[in-house]
Formats: structure tokens, C-alpha cells, sequence
């Protein structure tokens, strides 16, 4: 390797951060996450076997401490197991959903997830801008309690601000059903005028509170996350490296040229 490729790959060290997240790697080519494997054993930047990554994931609002991005949380709250639902102590879980296969789930108590934040990073590694996101998800609900707890959506392109979106607005019941099972709801938006730069994150975030009457509250799962970049067509493209190097070398070689001629 010479000088050159050696300065170069440090510089994208440099620029790019070692750290994940749910990448769009093309426009208009969805991205899907739908938990497999996940069995409800933690976070951890290199995750093993049954966790996910908290480089993408982080979950806030638990007894045992906030999580965060690029930290190892795998005990505790942070790492109740897999059920199949109707569980009572709270934290994060993966939840089989009537035999579909895992999700993201949660079960809210006085001191878990009420208030809680779910946050998904998103990763622009597209050479365009993206002016929106198709964003869709299924969001099930075992209404297995008396208290009607909150699940709303949001999104940021900070991680600060946050602009709810109503049509992604929902609770679960305050009167348990009879026969309680998971009932899936599907959500589907098109977030637009965005301005997500090549190489910038993106954030979605799904918040649960207490909403009304008393008692137990119910459980939560997240699944079959769909996400999809769109680029207005007339945004300007970043070149390639090596398109880059050759138009240097092009400039430089008329330079020369031009150069040479005036000296005859």
C-alpha cells in the first residue's frame, strides 16, 4: 500500500465512525428488521448470539439505568428473555408473537418504560440527500390488564428535537379482553421534507407512558420495521474516490500541458 492509499484510509476512518446503525445503503430499496434471532439477552455493540446491536438500539427508561448508544446492556431490565406474553416483571423482552417468530417487546411497570423511549438509528450511506422515508411497522398489543398504556411514534434528525407523528398514536385498552391475545396493528407513513445528508443519521423513536385508569399495564411487541430512502433526482451525487483521483489527474495534465505550450 503507498503513501497515498495509506493517508486515504485513514482519512475515512476519520470521517466514518466505526459505530452501526440501520443503514439505507440505496434509494428507493427498502431496509427491513424484523428481530430474527433476537431472544431478548441484552445490547451490546458487538452483539452475540440472541442480542442486538446498540450501535442501532437504544432503550431508555428502565429501573436499571438509561441505555445507550454503543453500550453493553445485557442484564437486568435490559435482558428479561424470551415469553410468549403475559409476563409481569418489567424490562425488555423478545416476545413470540402467536408462533410469527420474535420481537422487540416490552412490559411496562411503575418503574419500567412509564415514561420509556425505544430509539432506532438510521444511517444515510447513500451518496444522495434523502428528502423522505416510507416508514412502516407492526405494533402488537397483549391486552391482558386494566390500565391503558401509550405507544406513539416519532422521529428526529438530531436525536433531540423529536416531531410526533399522530397517525402513529395508539394505546392499548383500559378494560382487559376477556380472552386476551397478541393483535397486531400495522403503521405506515411517508415522512417528508427531510434533508438527510449522505453519511448523516437519522432517528425513529417509539414512546410509551401510562395513559388512564389503574393497575397492571400491558405487554408490547415491535416487529417487521420497513424503512426506505427517496432522493430528490436532481440532488448532486458525491463522487467516488476514484473519480476524484482521476480528475485530478486530469486538471493537472492540462496544467502541465498548458504550461509546456507557453514556453515555446
Amino acid at each position: 500500500m503507498n503513501k497515498t492509499s495509506i493517508v486515504f484510509a485513514m482519512l475515512l476512518f476519520l470521517y466514518f465512525p466505526s459505530s452501526q446503525a440501520l443503514v439505507i445503503n440505496s434509494v428507493g430499496d427498502e431496509v427491513i428488521e424484523d428481530f430474527s434471532g433476537f431472544s431478548g439477552t441484552g445490547f451490546s455493540p458487538s452483539p452475540l448470539s440472541g442480542q442486538l446491536d446498540s450501535n442501532t438500539w437504544r432503550v431508555t427508561g428502565l429501573s436499571g439505568g438509561a441505555g445507550s448508544f454503543g453500550g453493553t446492556h445485557d442484564t437486568g431490565d435490559f435482558a428479561r428473555g424470551s415469553a410468549s406474553g403475559s409476563v409481569s416483571t418489567g424490562g425488555v423482552y423478545s416476545f413470540d408473537l402467536a408462533g410469527s417468530g420474535p420481537s422487540l417487546g416490552v412490559q411496562p411497570t411503575g418503574g419500567d418504560f412509564t415514561a420509556g423511549e425505544v430509539t432506532l438509528r438510521i444511517l444515510n450511506d447513500t451518496a444522495m440527500t434523502l428528502n423522505a422515508l416510507s416508514v412502516s411497522y407492526d405494533l402488537f398489543i397483549l391486552n391482558d390488564q386494566l390500565r391503558s398504556s401509550l405507544f406513539n411514534f416519532s422521529y428526529s434528525h438530531d436525536d433531540l428535537i423529536y416531531t410526533d407523528v399522530l397517525a402513529g398514536e395508539t394505546s392499548s385498552a383500559g378494560v382487559a379482553d376477556d380472552s386476551p391475545s397478541w393483535e397486531g396493528n400495522n403503521f405506515a407513513f411517508m415522512l417528508s421534507g427531510l434533508n438527510i445528508l449522505s453519511s448523516e443519521s437519522f432517528y425513529l423513536r417509539w414512546a410509551g407512558d401510562d395513559n388512564s385508569a389503574t393497575g397492571s399495564r400491558d405487554q408490547f411487541g415491535l416487529d417487521n420495521i420497513g424503512v426506505t430512502g427517496f432522493a430528490d433526482m436532481a440532488s448532486t451525487s458525491v463522487p467516488e474516490p476514484e473519480s476524484l483521483f482521476l480528475m485530478a489527474a486530469g486538471l493537472l495534465m492540462l496544467g502541465c500541458r498548458r504550461f509546456m505550450a507557453g514556453r515555446t
